[in-house]
């Protein structure tokens, strides 16, 4: 397929993801043997992908340099994908989502703009945090939507920070 490819994620023996550049998606549903390239919709490079209810349900965010952010959902496997709207100026690089109505995206506009997106509907209306120090490299919400963790990084700066969220 030709795209640098950055996440992978085991669903289990047999079911396996890969996201990357160009808005690149491939399944394997038979212990990776054999890959499958699901059309996304998009050409941005998506950088994080969540995967819920045994990977039918998917997350993934991405970005294109110039060209903002994008943030793509699948409730069946990846047969069907939908464009979600943030803003399309976000760079986003993290995503976890608690359950298929909950959940985080985060991100820059630049060094100086950093921010973490709540959605609790899917994913059609999203609310802001107050700006933070650092780009949003990851999110993690361990057990409940109630304790989370952010790691960020200022590359202007060069500082780095861990976030918590109770």
């Amino acid at each position: 397929q030709g795209n640098d490819l950055f996440q992978v994620n085991v669903i289990d023996e047999n079911l396996t993801y890969n996201i990357g550049n160009g808005g690149t998606v491939m399944k394997s549903a038979d212990g990776c043997i054999t890959w499958t390239i699901l059309n996304t919709g998009t050409t941005k490079n998506l950088r994080q992908a969540d995967f819920l209810q045994n990977g039918l349900t998917v997350y993934a965010v991405g970005y294109a340099q110039g060209a903002g952010s994008s943030i793509i959902k699948t409730t069946d496997g990846g047969i069907n994908w939908q464009n979600l709207n943030i803003n399309q100026i976000y760079y986003l690089s993290s995503v976890d989502f608690i359950d298929e109505q909950t959940g985080f995206v985060g991100g820059s506009i630049g060094s100086e703009s950093n921010f973490i997106f709540k959605t609790i509907d899917g994913g059609f209306n999203w609310s802001q945090s107050d700006s933070l120090d650092e780009a949003i490299i990851a999110i993690k919400f361990p057990s409940d939507n109630l304790i989370g963790f952010a790691s960020g990084h200022n590359y202007s700066s060069g500082n780095n920070s861990i976030y918590k969220t109770t």
